[in-house]
């Protein structure tokens, strides 16, 4: 299982804690409060992700910013490690944020791609951190009627080997395949004008909406088309209780 490193001077090994709260989640749906509009969300209801697309990082004007996550794509297949991503997971965590640490599906063997996901990330991983499957094109149309099996298959081995509770990154047209994670959360790049369901987030595959990555940095929903220290790049707001809860993770650091 992936345990939480301190940044901090290590006194005691961290104790062992899955990447995202999955039972008390669903207990609360009831309670999901509204999504703040992008363009007058909180520094801190915002934040970018990142790959090795993104030509800079400065984690200090970031987190400056009012930033608490850093989106930063760890994976992608079996064997291609981002090489931008732990240089840029250190900085983060050197400012006291949380990385979303998110894995780019090619659709070959699911638990292959887990195990080369929880392996990458194992060392870094720190209380306050997520972690993601990013299921979109060209492996949605690869897999065909076969997604949905595919990714509950990369979801049960992240969790088996990782004890990750994934959350699934994808665009609003594919959550009719019946895609689902056991988190019950879901990443939505959605880049019209509001909403990809609705402000109280009940998604059409019947899950709930984690985060809404509203623009790609040239078009999307009103909002921020980048952030401090990065520039143009993809922006997404977060739910509520998502803000909640990372802080909470990040102040018992």
């Amino acid at each position: 299982m992936i345990t939480p490193r301190s940044t901090a001077a290590r006194r005691a090994p961290a104790k062992p804690r899955p990447a995202a709260p999955r039972a008390r989640a669903a207990h609360h749906r009831h309670k999901w409060t509204p999504m703040s509009r992008p363009d007058h969300a909180r520094a801190r209801e915002l934040f970018a992700d990142l790959s090795s697309n993104n030509p800079s990082f400065d984690a200090h004007q970031y987190a400056a910013a009012g930033h608490i996550l850093i989106g930063n794509k760890a994976t992608q297949g079996v064997g291609y490690i981002n090489p931008t991503w732990l240089a840029r997971t250190e900085a983060a965590h050197l400012e006291h944020m949380a990385v979303l640490h998110y894995h780019f599906a090619d659709g070959g063997s699911p638990t292959a791609e887990a195990a080369h996901f929880v392996d990458t990330i194992r060392s870094q991983w720190r209380r306050g951190d997520r972690a993601a499957c990013d299921l979109e094109q060209p492996a949605l149309s690869n897999l065909g009627a076969g997604a949905p099996a595919w990714l509950a298959e990369f979801d049960a081995a992240a969790h088996r080997l990782g004890g990750l509770d994934v959350i699934l990154y994808t665009f609003s047209s594919a959550l009719n395949l019946g895609l689902r994670v056991r988190s019950g959360m879901v990443w939505d790049a959605s880049f019209g004008p509001d909403w990809p369901a609705g402000p109280f987030r009940r998604l059409p595959n019947g899950q709930q909406l984690w985060g809404w990555q509203f623009t790609d940095g040239e078009i999307g929903a009103p909002g921020p088309r980048g952030a401090a220290g990065i520039g143009r790049c993809d922006m997404s707001v977060l739910a509520p209780p998502v803000v909640r809860r990372i802080l909470r993770d990040l102040h018992s650091q």
